[in-house]
């Protein structure tokens, strides 16, 4: 068992960056800001109360999924900035 207040204080942080997340404009910060939330809400899903647990777990769900989704407009980002910092190469 984890203290109910961290585990409860984590969720809500994991559930804040989902938010940020879904708003964040950038492929990659809103990638970024998903894996934190994932971080974040994986010790209260294991070790947090049931309640807790649940939240955390549904908060699993959707930063995972919506992660998986946004992966390509990642590496599409990613790709782009790589493509830009060769052609400035001399």
């Amino acid at each position: 068992m984890m203290n109910p207040k961290s585990a409860s204080a984590l969720v809500w942080f994991s559930g804040a960056l989902v938010v940020v997340a879904l708003s964040a404009l950038s492929p990659s910060f809103s990638f970024v800001l998903l894996v934190l939330a994932v971080v974040c809400a994986a010790a209260p899903a294991v070790f947090g109360s049931r309640k807790t647990r649940l939240f955390a777990v549904g908060l699993l769900v959707v930063s995972g999924l919506t992660m998986v989704k946004g992966f390509n407009q990642f590496n599409g980002e990613r790709n782009a900035q790589q493509q830009r910092l060769q052609d400035k190469r001399p």
